[in-house]
């Protein structure tokens, strides 16, 4: 169409790269989620104090640079994307209404 309305500027073939899993060698298909965050700015000074980073010298970070990894991340970014971590983590404890668009979040 853009052809014979004389409307085309350039045309050229392109071959899309789609991501592969580095280990199964199969497409890795990217879905839209909403993610969830919680703000860190007011816990932030407490968990680098020196008795709170006492306390997670005893978590068992797996790996060990995860904990300095943890700190600085929190040096950084005021929010932290919960909703990523729900396969290994903590279920996130939210209702979703089944027609409307409302969260139901409390103790």
């Amino acid at each position: 169409m853009l052809q014979t309305a004389k409307n085309l500027l350039k045309e050229e073939k392109l071959v899309h790269s789609y991501p592969y899993d580095w280990r199964t060698k199969k497409p890795v298909v990217i879905r839209a989620s909403k993610q969830w965050f919680i703000n860190i700015a007011d816990i932030k000074t407490t968990a680098k104090m020196v008795p709170q980073r006492e306390l997670l010298k005893k978590v068992k970070f797996i790996p060990g640079s995860a904990l300095n990894a943890m700190v600085e991340m929190m040096d950084r970014r005021p929010y932290w994307c919960i909703s990523r971590q729900r396969t290994w983590g903590v279920p996130i404890p939210v209702f979703h209404h089944k027609t409307k668009d409302e969260y139901l979040i409390n103790r």
